[in-house]
């Protein structure tokens, strides 16, 4: 299980990196080595980018404006440290209210979904309720590697369809 939730944790910080890495650049001026440890420390420990996403990232945002880099001598090496321009303070903001839109409508789904599991528990129907957890979970481990073929996605919205029309009516 624990191998799922790193490639479903990859997926969900993946988007991210943009915003981690202002939000990295907004504390102090980093190089692009501490950036990826700043970057992984933000996701409490969840992920850490690859350099190879880290980098180019750092060159589209510096393309942009939204940092500067800029080379400095550390001991016997010289590193391109980056820091947070203007334009890239104004993005940061428009992506943290982004970020908190997104954390309000997740609240909201994970409290829509306490009272359906409470309603399921009390209607007992416990033992089917993790047997469609434990499926939800296969499928999406198998989105998240890619391996749902185009007719599996059809036959899950019919299903999924099909599924909501029987609970519509049980809930009339």
């Amino acid at each position: 299980m624990k191998k799922e939730n790193g490639k479903i944790t990859k997926l969900l910080f993946k988007g991210h990196l943009r915003y981690l890495i202002l939000k990295a650049l907004k504390r102090k001026k980093l190089h692009g080595y501490a950036i990826a440890e700043a970057c992984y420390e933000l996701t409490n420990k969840l992920w850490k980018p690859s350099f190879g996403s880290v980098y180019p990232m750092l060159k589209g945002l510096e393309k942009k404006g939204l940092i500067k880099g800029v080379k400095e001598r550390h001991a016997k090496r010289t590193l391109k440290v980056y820091s947070l321009t203007k334009k890239g303070i104004l993005e940061l903001k428009v992506l943290e209210k982004r970020r908190q839109l997104l954390e309000k409508f997740l609240e909201k789904g994970e409290r829509a979904r306490e009272r359906i599991i409470k309603a399921l528990e009390q209607a007992g129907a416990a033992e089917e309720l993790n047997i469609l957890k434990e499926a939800f979970l296969r499928l999406a481990k198998k989105i998240a590697e890619g391996k749902l073929n185009k007719r599996e996605r059809k036959q899950i919205r019919k299903l999924m369809r099909g599924f909501a029309r029987e609970i519509g009516k049980i809930a009339r």
